[in-house]
């Protein structure tokens, strides 16, 4: 055959090889539909160029080489792997992600991308969680952090309260454990601290766990009750001092005519409930086991009535009745004006001290009284040249343990500008042994550290002269026990009623706020504000304090913000009686200024603040009624609402001249 046709044919067959479709081994065309170089059956998508066996393998969640595998499970990926961190914690979820940035990390690992203290290798503590990602939970776990663990206390009585001898450590409180470990007996489900149930004096169960079988409230159920000395329905808290003469006090028809006493419950004091006791020209009470059986004893000292048996102070002795007529020792003290108690001889028994006005005869050249307690009740009393009253501080005046006494007087038979007196506790009192304080018209005594210095000083409220209602009001400073004109600063008054004392801008100083009742225009005499200081107290360094007629003062922090507000009783003003009191709010961002407010309280007399129901917000008690100008007014109480103050609940007693009282565990 010749040469020439035979490779015409083999380039034929070559160029058809060549430039043809691909086909199998049937002859059939391969088809490559993307033109990448791969055929539809070893492409694992022809549509895409980008996608054939050994191509780039990128984060777009294709599987780019057709290895079965895709993005970040592929072993031939190399183009960075991150985790969602929604929780900030530097771990991220195990889901990856293609691209970081915030939010994301490059740790995967956290079982909870929602807490961003739970993470691998996070500390383990009592929450209930698996802090560190391991799968182990709180006790299970050996890196427990043992300091999260909380102590559990036998809970024998179930009353909430555990044992505090038999505890246990635990994540989660186990059945029959109690958080509180302070329970006094686990074997009565009543008896815990705090408990309401009645407490039986001296019967070997504390009720609430106080260290006291005894009852420090009125009924004994462990709620604060309260108590007005009630003097009637005419006469001012100023009684006797703004005029001259002394009138007896008609009988008050239909009036509550005795010292009331409220039985309070948690957040009520039902006027319904008053105990009333038959007494009247009340004008101060003191609260105190004086025969130590366990129940309080009241003393109340009587002022008005003066020449006649009822005028005499008295105690009622308290008992698991209540207070009863049969059960009360009179006093030989007439015109009293304040009761304090304290145990001045250190025998165990509380002793008691009147500050006695004016004698029965109306003489302004009156003697105190301290009646010392005993277990057959009140001997003879030691008498203290005092005229004209008004006020006795007890306090340890010279730094030898022994309280000694200060009494503010304010007039004698002769005079406003009367002395004012320290009787020195030496194994007791005497006139001889005394410390006369030149004063005028000395209304109260406020006994404490002034000046930061360890020693008790005396400030001696002005309340009139014989002239002027504006007069000095004096600080005695105590110098190592002794006192003395040389040491002294005048602060001015205008018919100076009352006193606090504390550190209202929290410089380290104690401040003082004197209520005024009157200058000598009439009732509208602003209170004052003596800021203290290192130099002590001056009229640089004093404002006023917006009242009318006021009576007396209370100081609390009253929405618990750190900063104390001021609540003034307000009496009358000018045209009668007084159709509400002051609060003045105190502004921690802002020291020595005050909001302005007001209590719907009409005739208040005086201000007892207290938390009365225990839910920790200083609650409000203000006296009324007595004033000639406001013969029908009633106490009230004023609930705190978490330091928002409600509105007044009126009380049914009256006539009541002094501050309130509350008895209270």
């Amino acid at each position: 055959m010749p040469l020439r046709p035979v490779l015409l044919v083999l380039l034929s067959c070559m160029t058809a090889s060549c430039g043809g479709a691909p086909s199998d081994d049937t002859g059939a065309p391969r088809i490559d539909g993307d033109n990448d170089g791969w055929t539809a059956d070893q492409d694992c998508d022809d549509s895409d160029a980008s996608v054939h066996p050994g191509a780039y393998e990128a984060c777009d969640g294709v599987d780019n080489d057709c290895d079965g595998f895709t993005d970040h499970d592929d072993p031939q990926y190399d183009g960075g792997t991150w985790y969602p961190d929604a929780d900030g914690d530097g771990w991220g979820a195990d889901e990856a992600l293609c691209a970081g940035g915030e939010g994301t990390s490059k740790v995967p690992g956290d079982c909870d991308d929602t807490d961003p203290d739970v993470w691998p290798g996070a500390q383990e503590v009592c929450n209930g969680l698996d802090d560190d990602c391991d799968g182990l939970l709180d006790e299970e776990d050996d890196s427990l952090d043992t300091g999260t663990l909380s102590t559990w206390y036998r809970d024998a009585d179930g009353d909430g309260f555990g044992d505090p001898r038999y505890s246990t450590v635990a994540c989660v409180q186990p059945s029959g454990m109690a958080a509180d470990g302070t329970d006094c007996d686990d074997t009565r489900a009543g008896v815990y601290p705090g408990s309401h149930q009645t407490e039986v004096p001296q019967d070997g169960v504390d009720q609430d766990c106080d260290g006291v079988d005894a009852c420090l409230d009125i009924d004994c159920d462990g709620w604060t009750d309260i108590v007005f000395p009630c003097w009637g329905t005419d006469g001012d808290p100023t009684w006797d001092l703004e005029g001259d003469a002394f009138t007896m006090r008609p009988s008050p028809p239909g009036a509550y005519d005795g010292t009331a006493l409220y039985p309070c419950v948690d957040d009520t004091c039902v006027a319904d409930d008053a105990i009333l006791l038959g007494e009247s020209g009340a004008s101060s009470a003191v609260l105190e086991d004086f025969d130590r059986d366990g129940y309080l004893d009241l003393a109340v000292g009587i002022y008005d009535g003066r020449g006649s048996s009822g005028g005499r102070s008295r105690v009622w002795w308290g008992g698991p009745d209540g207070y009863e007529t049969g059960s009360r020792t009179f006093l030989t003290a007439y015109g009293v004006r304040r009761l304090e108690a304290a145990d001045l001889d250190h025998d165990g028994w509380i002793d008691l001290v009147a500050a006695v006005a004016r004698r029965d005869d109306d003489s302004w050249e009156a003697s105190s009284a301290v009646w010392w307690g005993s277990p057959t009740g009140f001997g003879d009393a030691t008498r203290l040249s005092t005229p004209g009253a008004q006020d006795v501080a007890v306090a340890d005046l010279d730094g030898d343990g022994d309280e000694d006494l200060a009494f503010a007087c304010a007039r004698n038979d002769a005079s406003f500008t009367a002395y004012s007196y320290v009787f020195w506790n030496e194994g007791g009192f005497s006139s001889l042994d005394a410390t006369t304080l030149p004063t005028i018209g000395a209304f109260r005594v406020l006994a404490d550290d002034l000046d930061a210095d360890g020693d008790v000083d005396l400030f001696f409220v002005s309340f009139r002269g014989a002239l002027t209602y504006r007069n000095d009001s004096y600080v005695y400073w105590n110098e190592s026990g002794a006192f003395s004109e040389t040491a002294r600063t005048a602060l001015y008054a205008h018919g100076g009623t009352d006193a606090a004392a504390a550190d209202l801008d929290a410089d380290g100083w104690t401040d003082l706020v004197v209520t005024h009742w009157r200058n000598d225009s009439g009732y509208l005499a602003d209170s004052r504000i003596w800021w203290g200081s290192e130099s002590g107290y001056d009229e640089g360094r004093t404002v006023a304090a917006s009242s009318d007629g006021a009576a007396g003062v209370a100081i609390a922090d009253l929405n618990n913000d750190g900063s104390l507000e001021i609540v003034i009783a307000q009496t009358r003003d000018d045209s009668g009686a007084a159709t509400s009191s002051v609060v003045l709010w105190g502004r921690p961002a802002s020291p020595r200024t005050y909001g302005a407010g007001s209590v719907a309280v009409e005739g208040a007399t005086g201000v007892l603040a207290r938390d009365l129901d225990h839910d920790g917000w200083i609650d409000l008690v203000f006296s009324a009624g007595g004033a000639r100008i406001a013969p029908d007014a009633v106490p009230v109480v004023i609930w705190n609402e978490s330091g928002t103050l409600a509105d007044p609940v009126p009380l049914a007693a009256t006539g009541s001249l002094a501050p309130p009282l509350a008895a209270c565990r």
